[in-house]
């Protein structure tokens, strides 16, 4: 049943069905059952179908990046848990990991670089190389900075942390 009475083919029945989905995922289930379960709760078209299956997909392809944004936005995570899932599915559809701006983190990234003041120029001359926004770039540089930051505070070394606050602070100037 369409409790939210959101019409079958439209983008926020898509996204709603794939918010359910990534939900079940959070909380254990794979993602080929959890999918089977939004598709047993009501009659849908098979486009319908594809659009929540395609979106879910999308959307744990890049559940690690939309975290990451959601990390930078807020101190929790956003809660009910439908809202989280709603999030990172319409981030998903944002956030475009194939583009040369994304790969400015790997630029500055690098090891030779995490110990040196030289990230910006960096960016720099990956930018003009690479003829993309050098703004757009510092973005994608920050959430990927921070996604890393994250990551390393779980499981990292201390010092690889320390590089990349460092670094952070260095973007966000």
């Amino acid at each position: 049943m369409n409790h939210l009475s959101l019409k079958i083919d439209s983008l926020a029945h898509g996204l709603h069905g794939a918010a359910r989905a990534i939900v079940d995922v959070r909380a254990g289930t794979a993602l080929p059952q959890a999918l089977a379960r939004q598709f047993a709760r009501s009659d849908m078209t098979p486009q319908a179908r594809g659009a929540i299956q395609d979106l879910s997909y999308l959307s744990m392809r890049r559940l690690g990046l939309a975290d990451g944004v959601l990390a930078l936005l807020a101190d929790k995570p956003p809660q009910p848990e439908i809202l989280h899932g709603l999030l990172t599915c319409s981030l998903s559809l944002l956030l475009d990991e194939e583009n040369p701006a994304y790969d400015a983190f790997t630029v500055i990234h690098s090891p030779r670089l995490l110990l040196t003041a030289g990230h910006l120029r960096a960016l720099d001359i990956f930018c003009e190389a690479a003829e993309i926004d050098r703004e757009r770039a510092r973005r994608w540089a920050v959430v990927r900075t921070a996604r890393a930051v994250l990551w390393g505070h779980q499981r990292g070394p201390k010092w690889l942390v320390e590089a990349g606050e460092r670094l952070m602070g260095t973007l966000l100037d």
